[in-house]
């Protein structure tokens, strides 16, 4: 499909489609492990923890302390990415702006919470950029929960994500839905290079 064809309505996962949030996410869930247990998290019990959105990955490492946890890591993963540990390194920012600029509505889908999601587009200037924007704990910890309230608003999308447990999940949702590792392989796609659509 080239990109004349392609809808004009794009619904973006965050983490690992848009930015490559992984070494930074694991960095916060350390320094968070750390300061409640005075202890090193293993590399082993953090990869098995991870769930398909923050709050889920953080209940599965913290337990009890689970509230003091997300609010330590919400600070730890700040702190982060305005030290600049999180980088534009393909500037995506300015990507997105010439998408918006050629007439795309745009909005972001994430398993993510609300402060740092907001945080990470505040801080490469693209919160403006995105119609709509919808974090877990504002759709009750469920991505499919957003999607099945208006079902037939995201018919005109399509959807960008690294998670092929999403693809299939979603298929019924959208237009199409891309599989994308990182945004890296979604723009060959959009540029009519590579694509990798779902058939239904």
């Amino acid at each position: 499909m080239n990109s004349e064809s392609m809808s004009k309505k794009i619904v973006w996962d965050l983490d690992g489609t848009l930015f490559d949030t992984w070494e930074t996410h694991c960095e916060a869930i350390r320094k968070t492990y750390r300061r409640i247990y005075d202890a090193d998290i293993s590399m082993a019990k953090l990869i098995c923890s991870q769930a398909a959105c923050l709050i889920d990955t953080i209940w599965n490492i913290f337990k009890d302390n689970y509230m003091e946890a997300l609010l330590l890591y919400q600070d730890m993963f700040i702190a982060l990415v305005s030290a600049n540990k999180l980088e534009d390194k393909i500037n995506i920012s300015e990507k997105l702006y010439g998408l918006v600029n050629q007439g795309y509505e745009m909005c972001l889908l994430t398993g993510r919470d609300k402060k740092t999601t907001e945080f990470i587009l505040r801080h490469f200037s693209i919160i403006g950029l995105f119609e709509m924007i919808y974090s877990i704990d504002e759709c009750n910890n469920s991505k499919k929960q957003i999607l099945q309230q208006q079902p037939d608003k995201w018919k005109e999308y399509i959807y960008i994500t690294d998670s092929k447990k999403e693809v299939y999940d979603y298929r019924n949702f959208f237009s199409e839905i891309y599989f994308s590792i990182q945004i890296y392989v979604f723009l060959l796609a959009f540029y009519s290079i590579i694509s990798f659509p779902v058939s239904k």
